[in-house]
Formats: C-alpha cells, structure tokens, sequence
C-alpha cells in the first residue's frame, strides 16, 4: 500500500484515539487488561448497532429477495450444532484477542482488526435495513427442537430471540470468523513457527465447521456464507493487508504514533 492507496484508507486503518486507553494499559504493565480493553471497545462499536437493528428487524417488512435454493433444504437440521455455531464467542474472538501480538507493531494489526470488526458490523446492519432477508428455513429448527437436549434447546432458544432472522445476508457471522482467521494466519508463523502448518490447517478446518453450522442450525443460507466471506476478503485484502505491509515495511522508530 503506497501514495494515493494509502491516503484512502488511511482512517479505517490507522488506529483511532480511543486506543490511546488501551496504550495507557500496556504503559502501566498491565497486558491482560490491555487484551481485555480490545474486547471492549469491539463491543462498545459492535452491539448497540446490531441489537438495534435486529429489535427493528422483524418491523421492516418482507425479505427483499429470497437468496434460498435446493441445496439450503439439503443440510440436515442439527440443533447440536449451535455449540460450534457459538465458536465465534467462545473460540475465535479470544483466540484474536489473546494470541495477538502484543509488541508496537503487533498492537497496530491487532487495532486494525478490531475497526474491521467494527467496520463489517456497520456495512453489514445497513444491509440488513435496506434489503432485509428472512432466513425461512428457520422453523424447520423450531419443530426439530421438540426433540432436542435441553441444553441445545436452551442455546438455540437464546440465539432465536436475540439474532432476528431477518438478518440473513451477508453472514455477520461468516464474516467476523473470516476476517479473524485471516489475521490469525498471518500471526502464527510468529507466534508459534515450529507448529504453523498444524495450527494453520486447524485454524481453516475450526473455520469451515463454523460454516457448516450455520447452515445445520438454519440460522443462514448457502448465500449468506457465500457473501459474508467475500466480504470479509475484500475487508482483508484490500484494507488490512496492505495495511499490515505498510506496517512490515516500516523501521520500527517510523510506525505511526497513537
């Protein structure tokens, strides 16, 4: 990323003043509550937008198009599946946040993906205001719930009532794994360089179970995932990526100022 490429990225990529807290922690010694101010701030830019949008999302009318086909009806319904759905939670956002580098240059990737994070969350919400998409298979997960444990009942039940199923496209959910894995990939060979193979394939086969699920628990469509990764591709490629070249690029006393 040079010149004009750089110039028109630069305030989604270089990081915001409100990171200037998290340095303050760093600066105090402080590195888990460093680590814990990047789940933070992602939550503060993240939630007030989609739970807002998915209270409204119900009023907004019928789906603007229906993305369905033959091969959506194809996936069994598997209410089990919403453990690895929920991976986004209790997998990949820690996973980012406390396998990021914490050094100068490492703490400017990590900034970066947080304000994608942020930056797929508002692309995404104003897609589900102006085109809303109801995921109709849905209740074939409610009538396969009769039969399902209680804990998978109690989980599904919770997602149901907070994630409004007319936030279909693109895949908020596919989206945010894709971008983390992303940077996740390009993290391990520093982190752990004698096990980069292994953890990458992991990482990729950890993305693509994530996938399956939101098809196997009906919360998405094939056209969903589709477009959630394309998303978050073109997020990565064309914003953080060369953003993280620029970064490698840089002699350390040149790497912006916060």
């Amino acid at each position: 990323m040079e010149g004009n490429s750089l110039g028109r990225v630069e305030a989604l990529v270089r990081p915001w003043r409100i990171w200037r807290w998290s340095e303050r922690l760093i600066e105090s010694g402080s590195n888990f509550g460093w680590r814990i101010s990047l789940i933070l701030i992602m939550s503060i830019g993240c939630l007030p937008i989609y739970l807002t949008v998915n209270a409204i999302g119900p009023s907004l009318g019928n789906s603007f198009f229906d993305p369905s086909s033959s091969l959506d009806s194809s996936f069994p319904t598997l209410p089990w599946s919403i453990i690895i759905y929920l991976s986004l939670f209790w997998l990949f956002y820690p996973l980012t946040f406390f396998s990021s580098p914490s050094h100068r240059r490492g703490r400017l990737q990590i900034y970066s993906v947080v304000q994608g994070l942020i930056l797929l969350q508002l692309i995404s919400n104003l897609i589900f205001i102006l085109f809303p998409t109801a995921v109709h298979l849905r209740q074939d997960m409610v009538d396969a719930l009769a039969n399902a444990d209680t804990f998978s009942r109690s989980l599904m039940g919770l997602v149901h009532s907070i994630d409004s199923s007319h936030s279909a496209w693109p895949s908020l959910h596919i989206s945010n794994t894709v971008l983390m894995c992303l940077a996740l990939h390009r993290w391990i060979p520093e982190i752990r360089p004698d096990q980069a193979v292994l953890l990458r394939a992991m990482l990729w086969i950890s993305c693509a179970a994530m996938a399956i699920s939101t098809l196997t628990t009906k919360q998405h469509y094939l056209f969903d995932v589709a477009t959630g990764g394309a998303l978050a591709a073109l997020l990565w490629n064309r914003l953080l990526s060369p953003w993280w070249d620029s970064l490698d690029a840089m002699p350390d006393a040149d790497l912006p100022a916060f």
